[in-house]
């Protein structure tokens, strides 16, 4: 997860220095996920710890959710 900016996502060890947006992420995601030769994906780089409030976490769902919403299982 230390691709995105880090004011939007800080629980992350080390944080990159200018990460991208997140609907940028969500966009090059839903194109990767949707092609047929994608077989998983794996996220990384998430430290809860560092995620007192729970909104990194949040957003690491909300993500999931928006990527992989509506596709056939």
């Amino acid at each position: 997860m230390d691709v995105l900016d880090p004011e939007l996502m800080p629980a992350v060890d080390p944080p990159g220095s200018l990460g991208i947006g997140l609907l940028v992420l969500k966009h090059v995601l839903r194109k990767l996920v949707r092609d047929e030769r994608c077989c998983g994906w794996m996220i990384a780089v998430f430290v809860p710890e560092l995620d007192a409030s729970g909104g990194s976490a949040a957003l690491l769902n909300s993500l999931v959710d928006d990527v992989l919403g509506g596709l056939e299982r």
